[in-house]
């Protein structure tokens, strides 16, 4: 039980510290530090419902951060006329998810990055 408390206000602490930022890199440094005690509750209660899902919800925004910056890049690159280069970055967002897959948020960005490859192709 105690692990598990533990676990929890922890993962909270390092997450409402992610939420509060306005820096990216901030924000994604205390997430990913926001997962490590669950994931160590995880290694002594792999059953844990609360913990799967916290871990979850982690991984869904840091996904959605991820894909931000992709489709930045992707963006800027467009916005300068290379065209190309905005379809590369695309095709990285597409393995990027292809490696991560967890969940229907990925469906949605698949969709994004398929209709943007069609575009700048």
């Amino acid at each position: 039980f105690h692990m598990l408390r533990w676990a929890e206000l922890e993962s909270t602490s390092l997450a409402g510290i992610a939420q509060k930022s306005k820096d990216d890199l901030v924000r994604t440094e205390n997430l990913e530090r926001a997962k490590r005690p669950l994931e160590v509750a995880l290694s002594h209660y792999p059953d844990e419902v609360s913990l799967n899902d916290s871990l979850g919800v982690l991984n869904e925004l840091l996904l959605t951060m991820k894909m931000r910056e992709f489709f930045a890049e992707a963006d800027a690159a467009a916005s300068a006329g290379d065209n190309a280069l905005a379809a590369e970055i695309y095709r990285e967002a597409l393995d990027f998810l292809r490696i991560h897959e967890r969940s229907d948020v990925h469906d949605e960005f698949r969709v994004q990055i398929e209709q943007a490859l069609a575009y700048y192709q």
